[in-house]
This record gives structure tokens, C-alpha cells and sequence, in this order.
């Protein structure tokens, strides 16, 4: 059972990390951001802003919000269920 709930752990810490990574991405584009200049603004390193954004990481909820307030989104977090 231990290993079931890990892999369902994993999958929903997979499918935020893509989803915050494909939200970001198009917002800092429509907004005409380079990575390095949200990056900056974020007072991140551009090589964190680049595995954010390619869903290697799941920032915290604090990174996420400044970035969501940066790029004038809604910090929208959406709960994944894994069908029985």
C-alpha cells in the first residue's frame, strides 16, 4: 500500500509542478518577459526560473504567488484526485 500512495503522490506532485510550469510560461510570455527578467524581478536565479517553467520543480506557495503577482495572474492551485 506504501508504495501505491507514493506513486499517487508522485503523479499529483507531477501534474501541479506541469501545470504552474505551463501557466507561468505563457503568462511571462503574453506579458513579453524574458526568463531572465521575471527571474530578476522574482529575486530568483534564472536557472530556477528555467526548471519552474519545464515542471522540474514545484515552487512553494510563496514563490508562486510572487510570480503569479508579477505576472498579474491569479494564484489559481488547481487538487488532482487519481481516479479509483
Amino acid at each position: 500500500m506504501r508504495t501505491k500512495a507514493r506513486g499517487a503522490e508522485t503523479k499529483i506532485y507531477k501534474n501541479m509542478a506541469e501545470f504552474i510550469s505551463a501557466r507561468i510560461l505563457s503568462a511571462r510570455k503574453e506579458k513579453g518577459l524574458s526568463q531572465s527578467q521575471l527571474a530578476k524581478a522574482a529575486k530568483l536565479s534564472v536557472s530556477f526560473m528555467c526548471e519552474i517553467e519545464h515542471g522540474k520543480v514545484l515552487p512553494s506557495l510563496i514563490v508562486y504567488s510572487e510570480l503569479c503577482r508579477l505576472l498579474e495572474i491569479e494564484p489559481v492551485i488547481p487538487f488532482f484526485t487519481e481516479q479509483q
